[in-house]
C-alpha cells in the first residue's frame, strides 16, 4: 500500500505540437452546458491544439501550478484543452487552472456515472461554466467521449 494514497504519484502530461506545423480539427460530445453552449463547441479550431492532462493530481499542492506554468512556458499558449484533475474532485481543483493561459477555451472531466465519491463536484462544474469555457464530460456511457485530432500540414 502506498502511504497517503496513490493519487500523489499521478503524472501531468502535455499532448500537442511544439511548433506551428499543424492543422487542428476537434470534435466534442456531451457539453455540460447545453443551454448556454458557446460557439466553440463542435466546431473546428485552427489553433491551440495542446491538451494538458492532470490525471489524479492535486493542483493545490504547494507551488505545483506555478512550477508547471514555468516549465510549460515555451508552449503554454498552445494549450487549448485541459483535463479537470481527479474526476472533478473539489479538493484537487484550483480555479487558477481556468486561466493557465489566455487561450483557454475548453475543459473535460472524466468520471464514472455511478461513482460514490460525488465526482465531479458541482462547484467545479459551476466554476468552469461561469468562466465562459466549455466543459465536456467523458463517462462510461456509450458514445460519451472527447476526441481531438491533430493533422500535420
Amino acid at each position: 500500500m502506498i502511504p497517503d494514497g496513490a493519487n500523489k504519484t499521478s503524472l501531468i502530461v502535455y499532448s500537442g505540437g511544439l511548433t506551428n506545423e499543424y492543422n487542428i480539427m476537434r470534435q466534442y460530445q456531451y457539453c455540460m452546458r447545453p443551454r448556454f453552449c458557446c460557439e466553440f463547441c463542435c466546431h473546428p479550431s485552427l489553433e491551440h491544439e495542446g491538451c494538458l492532462y492532470f490525471g489524479d493530481n492535486d493542483v493545490n499542492q504547494g507551488p505545483l501550478l506555478a512550477d508547471l506554468k514555468n516549465a510549460l512556458n515555451p508552449i503554454i499558449d498552445r494549450i487549448g484543452t485541459i483535463q479537470i484533475p481527479h474526476h472533478g474532485a473539489l479538493k484537487n481543483f484550483n480555479v487558477d487552472i481556468l486561466n493557465i493561459n489566455k487561450n483557454q477555451k475548453s475543459f473535460f472531466v472524466s468520471f464514472g456515472i455511478h461513482n460514490t465519491y460525488g465526482h465531479p463536484s458541482m462547484r467545479v462544474i459551476d466554476d468552469v461554466v461561469r468562466s465562459g469555457s466549455c466543459l465536456f464530460e467523458v463517462t462510461g456511457n456509450r458514445g460519451s467521449g472527447y476526441m481531438q485530432l491533430i493533422y500535420p500540414y
